[in-house]
């Protein structure tokens, strides 16, 4: 396996879509509908290399993940991946990379591998 993602996204069919694609390339991938249960998620399994992270969700949202994240002071790279009009902005003032939906996978996979890079 190349490195752990998790991929935070309500929307069932596009998480599992991202999922497939990204074991495809090898990537080991887990996954959560919001920030609260991504949370969960890493207080079981522990930090993933990069989270894909949507900006809007219920329960917890992008923005509320993030900040909860650095809260903890975790050390976790995070690409939003939103459709979000504002996403760009919300991205440029967190200092987080964003891909927009719909995205090019090549695109989301550069953005990954140069976050891996660092």
């Amino acid at each position: 396996m190349r490195a752990t993602l998790l991929i935070v996204e309500d929307e069932f069919s596009l998480r599992r879509l991202m999922r497939l694609m990204l074991e495809r390339e090898g990537f080991a991938v887990w996954d959560a509908s919001n920030g609260q249960e991504a949370l969960d998620v890493i207080a079981v399994h522990g930090l993933p290399d990069v989270a894909l992270v949507d900006l809007m969700m219920p329960v917890m949202n992008g923005q509320e993940f993030i900040a909860e994240v650095r809260a903890r002071n975790l050390d976790l790279p995070t690409i939003f991946v939103s459709a979000s009009p504002e996403a760009q902005e919300v991205c440029a003032q967190l200092g987080v990379p964003c891909v927009r939906k719909p995205y090019d996978f090549h695109v989301l996979i550069e953005a990954i591998n140069a976050l891996l890079a660092e």
